[in-house]
């Protein structure tokens, strides 16, 4: 790995010193003690983040105040466990987590596949409060990672954002409720948090990006918009070294697969919130019948990924409501060498049972696009039983 470029932790506080101890005096002068966590580290981001100096103070005295009030949530993160029911509801439909590789420099990336995510369907489960509480305590995991190792490295350590834009659909993939959390909870972590952020990427932007981006640009504050970098080109389709910056951030073996890296991250299904890097449509809601429901467009197709191992036993049920699909049903390698486990067939219904010949991905395609104006509406499950009975668990995604 290269020597890292990031700023010396010793240096910026010397050269900030008299701006930091300005700032603790002014916290003491309201009757505030900081506790050894609270120390001069902690405040440089303060003062980094502030041209004045009463500023910063008053920024640092919100941010003690709202990290006594949420003591629970701070030892939570601390702790590693996060032991609220709702943030289920969160992860499932949510492809957005951080990493487990950093950058070339040793930075936190916090990943998210907004084309696969469902605010929509989040945002029926959860409230207003409870989606602001989840996004405040990603950036406090964010925050405590940063702070830990600024001390470890002796290096200002900031975190990095991609979004991921592959399969956002303008009308689809955006939702107010999930947009005026996301706001709220931004305007707060920028007084929480400062100096947390280096750069928010976004890559594999859509031909309607300005149009999407001006639903929510105006909603930005302008250090966030002057964070922000915009990446040319499709991972799917060309070579990552379209984006320069994203090139000169990471390794291809630490850069997701469907951004066009080498990291697969099979161990935990996938590198972004446990879906495979393989999925391509929209993480969907779940009946009460246990079955997911997706709309098919007319002249298009939509693919279900699910990880197994070799042994496993996969069962399927699959329901079209009107007309037909033509399913096909592959397994996809570590290598990405495919195996037919069922050849295409135009179906209605289809009940059937496979064991698995080796591990990989088992893909389950709905195609329509030979249908050039009827879109069809397809009910599915999958359960996936691993080879040993003791083990069993439904895997379905």
């Amino acid at each position: 790995m290269p020597p890292s470029k990031l700023p010396k932790i010793d240096d910026l506080l010397k050269e900030h010193a008299d701006k930091i101890n300005g700032v603790r005096k002014g916290l003491e002068a309201k009757g505030l003690k900081l506790s050894e966590e609270y120390d001069d580290i902690w405040i440089l981001r303060f003062v980094l983040s502030h041209k004045k100096e009463p500023e910063a103070t008053k920024a640092a005295e919100f941010a003690l105040d709202w990290r006594a009030k949420n003591a629970e949530l701070i030892q939570a993160v601390k702790d590693g466990k996060a032991p609220w029911d709702f943030f289920e509801h969160i992860e499932k439909y949510m492809c957005a987590d951080i990493h487990s590789k950093r950058t070339l420099d040793g930075e936190p990336v916090f990943m998210v596949r907004a084309g696969i995510s469902n605010p929509k369907e989040v945002m029926n489960r959860v409230t207003h409060e409870q989606m602001m509480f989840k996004l405040l305590h990603t950036r406090e995991r964010l925050f405590q990672i940063c702070d830990k190792e600024t001390r470890e490295r002796r290096e200002l350590v900031k975190a990095l954002t991609l979004n991921d834009l592959n399969h956002v659909s303008l009308m689809g993939g955006t939702d107010r409720r999930f947009m005026k959390a996301l706001t709220d909870a931004s305007k707060v972590a920028e007084e929480l948090y400062p100096q947390l952020l280096g750069r928010a990427i976004i890559i594999n932007v859509p031909s309607f990006f300005s149009t999407l981006f001006g639903l929510f640009k105006s909603l930005l504050s302008k250090k966030t918009l002057e964070k922000m970098v915009v990446c040319p080109g499709k991972t799917l389709e060309q070579d990552i070294s379209k984006c320069p910056y994203v090139r000169t951030k990471f390794a291809l073996e630490d850069l997701p697969s469907q951004l066009g890296g080498k990291c697969k991250c099979l161990e935990t299904t996938g590198c972004v919130g446990k879906i495979p890097n393989d999925q391509q449509t929209m993480i969907g809601g779940v009946g009460e019948d246990g079955k997911t429901r997706v709309t098919v467009a007319a002249r298009d197709k939509h693919t279900a990924v699910y990880v197994v191992n070799v042994g496993d036993v996969a069962t399927w049920e699959i329901e079209v409501e009107d007309h037909s699909v033509e399913l096909t049903v592959t397994l996809k390698d570590e290598n990405d060498q495919e195996t037919t486990i069922m050849d295409t067939s135009k179906v209605k219904q289809s009940v059937d049972q496979k064991t698995m010949p080796t591990s990989g991905v088992l893909c389950f395609t709905f195609d329509n696009s030979f249908s050039l104006l009827t879109e069809k509406k397809v009910k599915y499950s999958v359960l996936v039983m691993p080879v040993s009975a003791t083990a069993a668990e439904d895997r379905n995604i």
